[in-house]
């Protein structure tokens, strides 16, 4: 079995820090670190099994899982795992189509 490795597309780098900051300036530091770690647990099982996720209705060749309330966008391909996005649901999901390209 090969090794499947993660990548971030650059709007889920940009979601992930903004993710830590709300959380650090709405709550504390302890509990944005306490969710982004749990986001990075679920992207990091995705390695596991990458099939794991449903398909993503706004986004083509996509699928997502859920962790908390922020879908983590993702596709396979070949052995790495590109995470696209990771879009908090109670935004419009037509933003999704914009930004998975």
């Amino acid at each position: 079995m090969e090794k499947i490795s993660i990548e971030y597309a650059q709007y889920a780098q940009w979601a992930f820090d903004d993710i830590f900051s709300y959380y650090s300036a709405c709550t504390s530091e302890s509990i944005a670190i306490k969710v982004c770690e749990e986001i990075l647990d679920s992207i990091e099982y995705l390695t596991v099994d990458p099939n794991m996720g449903s398909n993503e209705p706004y986004a083509k060749d996509f699928k997502f899982i859920l962790c908390y309330d922020f879908k983590i966008i993702y596709r396979k391909i070949d052995n790495i795992i590109l995470i696209a996005d990771i879009f908090h649901t109670s935004q419009n999901p037509d933003k999704i189509k914009q930004r998975i390209q």
